[in-house]
């Protein structure tokens, strides 16, 4: 069923992008078909041809840096929309920065992790003598401000994100039973294409709440 295999594909793009893969990249190997698991089964040359090198495969497959868990890296994507914090540009490839560096801090927690663009990792990786660098205390402020700009746009929202995958499964089921011609965004959690409709609003936790009552109790 296409809600499963989108489902599937949107755990192998996280699980790259937690271990340091960028969205551009993570997308082309979900698009080839591939898992983490079934690349470690291709060998380098065909590994090439989907943009995949030496250096992306020890990213992958590292017993020294685990991946980001879960529930972190689900929020953290969730509250910055996939965007990077300082240039807010949501078409660009964005990428997990941490600003103390794993091999110093060993950590993984949300305050250290901010998503970047692919540009402004490199700025933040880059010491300037001549020009302002882009320093762990600037990143920071940017993610506080940008973070915070998002729940203000979001405040009629108010669902869990590490729910969000499978309420949208529920969702997506919901809409079926309602015989309603549907798509999935693939650049949402959330959003859905409803065909012969001008428009209809409907709030998650509205939803979430018709499929799990049931009438025959009552």
């Amino acid at each position: 069923m296409k809600i499963k295999r989108n489902i599937v594909m949107s755990k192998t793009l996280n699980a790259l992008l937690s271990k340091g893969i960028d969205s551009e990249k993570a997308m082309n190997i979900v698009k080839a078909g591939y898992t983490i698991q079934s690349l470690a089964t291709c060998g380098s040359e065909k590994l090439k041809l989907i943009g995949i090198d030496k250096k992306d495969i020890e990213l992958i497959y590292s017993k020294s840096r685990p991946s980001i868990p879960d529930e972190i890296l689900d929020n953290l994507l969730y509250k910055s929309r996939r965007t990077c914090c300082i240039c807010r540009e949501k078409e660009k490839s964005i990428i997990i920065h941490h600003l103390i560096e794993w091999h110093e801090s060993r950590s993984h927690s949300e305050d250290n992790l901010v998503v970047l663009c692919l540009y402004h990792h490199d700025e933040a990786h880059t010491k300037k003598e001549l020009s302002l660098n882009l320093t762990p205390e600037r990143i920071k402020n940017a993610k506080i401000k940008w973070e915070a700009e998002i729940e203000t746009l979001d405040k009629g929202l108010r669902v869990i994100p590490k729910e969000l995958a499978s309420l949208k499964e529920k969702w997506f089921k919901f809409l079926q039973k309602l015989n309603m011609k549907i798509e999935i965004s693939e650049s949402s959690y959330y959003d859905f294409k409803i065909h012969g409709r001008k428009s209809l609003i409907l709030a998650l936790y509205e939803i979430l709440w018709v499929i799990n009552f049931n009438p025959s109790k009552n």
